[in-house]
Parts: C-alpha cells; structure tokens; sequence
C-alpha cells in the first residue's frame, strides 16, 4: 500500500470579534471566527519579520469576504485612491449602494441593494449607511464643491439649490468603502 503526503499550503487563522488575531494554526479553534490564509501570505509573520501584531482581520468590502491585511494596508486603502471615487452614472439593479437624484420629488436618495444587505447580515457585518459623505462637484471635478450630502436614517435629503432640479450635469464623489456604486437622476 502506497501512502501519499500532502502538504496544505494554508493555514488557518482565528480573530476575535474586533479582527484581533489570536492564533494561527492547522484547525480552527473553537468559538472563534477564522479564515484560511495561504502560508505564502503568512510568510512575514511565521518568518518572524513581522509581528502578528501588525495584521488583523477585516471583512473587504471590494472582495466581499474576511481577509488578513497588514495595519500598514488598511492605513493606505484610507489614502486618495479610496478618498476620491468618482460614482459611475448610469442605471443598475444591482449596486450595492445606489444614490439618486430624483428630480420628480426633489430629494436625494441612498438605496442600499438588498442583497448586499443579506450579505453584511449572513457575515455579521453591521452597515450603517448613514455614515460617509457624498460630494457633489461640478462634472468631473472634485475641486469644484456644490454640496455635501449626509443621509440621516430617512435615507432622504430634500433638495436646497437650483442645480439640484436644473439639468446641470455633476458628479459625485465618496470615500470608497463598497464593491459597486452608482448615480442615477431620476425625473419622475
């Protein structure tokens, strides 16, 4: 009888509710979250370059699941790349976040997709869409600032200015946090 080795090129690692990482072994430790991790990706901490201090465990909006990421990384997806997301127009049913110009009822409005919301709820992420800020600039310069938008629990932001229901063509900018985004301008 032949026996046959195989080696798991990845580990699995635990974290606590605040992403903290407790250990980093070959099973998952009981009553803790974990993900598993390429040992490639492991290699600054098992090497001991890196202190395991340095890393934690973040749900990544863009990739839609749990990742290791170095402090370092989280400090730099904060950086202008992140700040300065232009919100494609066009028309989607399935953006995560969809924010509107509806011109018929002279409101702004946050439209969180629905199965992004059950998503967030299946990972136990808690999504407060009223946090974060939309600018809203001239087209396709964000130095030229007509508004900033903060949703209250309404999800609603009645109109103020004249661009507002003008056909003024805008753009509007956010700190990117999600996968899809869109801006759409309703007229009724």
């Amino acid at each position: 009888m032949e026996i046959v080795a195989t080696i798991s090129n990845e580990k699995i690692v635990s974290y606590s509710e605040t992403g903290e990482i407790v250990t980093i072994s070959r099973e998952p430790t009981d009553k803790l979250n974990f993900i598993k991790v390429s040992v490639d990706d492991l290699q600054p901490i098992l090497s001991g370059a890196e202190s395991l201090a340095n890393y934690r465990v973040e749900y990544d909006f863009l990739e839609k699941k749990h990742t290791l990421k170095s402090i370092r990384k989280i400090n730099d997806e904060k950086l202008l790349s992140s700040f300065m997301y232009e919100l494609p127009m066009s028309r989607s049913d399935r953006a995560d976040i969809s924010l509107v110009r509806d011109k018929a009822n002279y409101h702004w409005q946050l439209h969180v997709h629905e199965d992004f919301k059950k998503e967030l709820n299946d990972n136990n992420i808690t999504l407060d869409p009223t946090i974060g800020f939309y600018s809203v600039t001239k087209k396709h310069d964000p130095n030229v600032l007509y508004r900033l938008l903060r949703f209250d629990n309404s999800l609603k932001i009645p109109f103020e200015y004249e661009f507002e229901v003008d056909d003024i063509d805008v753009s509007v900018y956010t700190v990117r946090k999600f996968d899809s985004y869109i801006y759409e301008v309703t007229d009724g």
